[in-house]
């Protein structure tokens, strides 16, 4: 009888502490991913809105506007990145039309390298983002508007 108490016992405290476990994870990743400002869990927030691996990192940018709800980000990416293999896993897309520049606010040098540019949006109910990557400089524009 006291085995069986102690099992229970036991078995009840295992099943609670993993529910617990559960809901702070949950918590955790709903907090990234409403966390819209560009402080705490940048990098994280971005890649859950827009779908996209943020691979290492040298340097970075980011603006947000809390009125329109838009973060503007530039990554300067390591320079091991196998852009080849990145273009690809991150379903980017070579630029064919330069209107879809225009919201990245490049400047003459950087849109003289606009060969080397590879591209992908997309709009949901709860975000719009555009992604831009230059394969040669290793830039990545991220323009994330928050819908919800």
């Amino acid at each position: 009888m006291k085995t069986k108490k102690i099992v229970i016992i036991a078995l009840c405290s295992t099943i609670a502490i993993v529910c617990l476990g559960f809901i702070g994870l949950r918590t955790f990743v709903k907090n990234i991913y409403k966390s819209e400002n560009c402080e705490w869990a940048n990098i994280d927030n971005i890649e859950m809105r827009a779908m996209v691996d943020i691979p290492k990192i040298e340097n970075s940018e980011c603006e947000y506007d809390s009125i329109s709800k838009t973060k503007k980000v530039v990554f300067i990416l390591d320079k091991e990145l196998n852009t080849e293999e990145y273009i690809k896993k991150n379903n980017l897309q070579k630029v064919t039309e330069s209107e879809k520049l225009s919201s990245f606010h490049l400047n003459s040098e950087e849109l003289a390298n606009s060969k080397t540019f590879y591209f992908r949006e997309k709009t949901t109910e709860w975000e719009s983002y555009k992604i831009l990557l230059d394969s040669k400089s290793g830039k990545l524009w991220i323009d994330l508007k928050y819908l919800d």
